[in-house]
């Protein structure tokens, strides 16, 4: 297994990645099972930011790990065994949080039943994770 190529300077071990996400005009983290950054690039450009967390994601999910993945909007990804809950949060978003209570993913959702779709998407690739065939969400579409 190789390491993963995150920017022109940093590589990490996918296996230690449970969730990544591009914050807008900072940068990307990559976060471990400890809530701490594995890796961090900085990237202003959001234009390069999302296609190096879409590198970033796609060769993780190759890496072929013992634990599932899911893939979120824009290519941020979360382990599934990282996954605490699933909810929709009365600010009008859609949040997962980690086993001890954190939010780790916040997706602002103001139309309600578009919150709703969101979250069952999620709720769908969690409960299929370890299938054979899991449930890949198609951000485009449900974003559009």
């Amino acid at each position: 297994m190789s390491l993963v190529k995150a920017g022109e300077n940093a590589r990490f071990n996918a296996g230690l990645g449970v969730f990544a996400q591009y914050h807008y005009e900072k940068g990307i983290a990559v976060i471990g099972a400890n809530g701490k950054p594995v890796v961090y690039v900085q990237e202003t450009d959001a234009t390069k930011g999302v296609e190096l967390m879409k590198s970033i994601c796609e060769q993780v999910l190759n890496a072929k790990l013992d634990h599932h993945l899911i893939e979120l909007n824009e290519h941020a990804f979360v382990r599934a065994d990282y996954i605490g809950a699933i909810t929709i949060a009365p600010e009008k978003a859609v949040v997962i949080n980690n086993a001890e209570g954190e939010v780790i993913y916040w997706l602002e959702e103001t139309d309600s039943d578009k919150a709703e779709l969101i979250c069952s998407e999620i709720c769908k690739a969690y409960d299929t994770a370890g299938d054979k065939k899991p449930h890949i969400i198609d951000w485009p579409t449900l974003m559009a």
